[in-house]
Parts: structure tokens; sequence; C-alpha cells
């Protein structure tokens, strides 16, 4: 894709996301030939995926670009929030496990300095998975 092409499909994401079409978002992006998914339109089918509760799908998207993207606050924010709702549909044990990685990313992203009310979400989720995961222990 011509950087003219990206800036176009992402202005289009971008009034998909705020119309809650999430949908739209994850059938361009996949309908894109690999070679043409850059790895920002990856983080916005992430957040497609985690908006349209593919938590899954959006962790195996996340798990491609985490070399890339892993060091950024807005990719350790999308995989703590695909890996805490991926954890609450799991199976106790598993759920123990998605849980902490997903304290982790959010622990992360904290460190990695992002806007004010980033940084609210992401201690909102830590104090979920606190109570969620001192729950699950008893």
């Amino acid at each position: 894709m011509t950087p003219t092409e990206t800036k176009t499909l992402t202005d289009q994401i971008s009034m998909w996301y705020q119309a809650g079409e999430h949908q739209q978002t994850i059938q361009a992006v996949l309908a894109l030939p690999a070679s043409k998914r850059t790895d920002e339109l990856l983080g916005e089918l992430a957040v497609a995926c985690n908006n349209t509760g593919q938590y899954s799908m959006a962790i195996l998207v996340l798990e491609e670009i985490k070399s890339r993207s892993g060091c950024t606050w807005p990719w350790q924010y999308r995989m703590g929030y695909a890996l805490y709702y991926s954890g609450l549909k799991a199976e106790p044990k598993k759920m123990a496990v998605l849980l902490s990685r997903a304290r982790e990313a959010f622990s992360n992203a904290l460190m990695l300095d992002p806007p004010e009310h980033i940084k609210n979400d992401c201690l909102e989720f830590l104090e979920w998975i606190r109570q969620d995961l001192e729950t699950a222990a008893r």
C-alpha cells in the first residue's frame, strides 16, 4: 500500500471505529494481501477484534507484530485488554495465567507514559485484575 492508500484506509477505520462498525475494519484489513498489512493496520485490526469480542484473534494479531511494536504503550494496552477479557472467559487455571499476563501488559503500558485517559484505564484494569485474582484464589 502506498502511504496515501494507508492514510485513506486509516481515516476510514477511524470513522468505522467512531460509528461502532468494528466488523468493517476486520473485513477491510483481512481483505488486504498480507504484504499490504502494516503494523498500524494490524494494530487497528486488533482493536476491532477486541471490540467485537474476538480476543483470541486480537492476541494472535498482536503477537504477529510484537517484535516491532511490543515496546509501545498502544501494543501493551491492546494486549492487556485482549488478555483480560480472554481470561474472564477461561477456566480458572488458565484465567489466572491470562490475568497475570494482562497485569504485566497494563503495567508495561503505564511505564511507557500513555495519555492520561489510558493511564486511568490501565489503573482501573489493574484494580479489576487484583480483585479477580483475589476472588479466584478463594
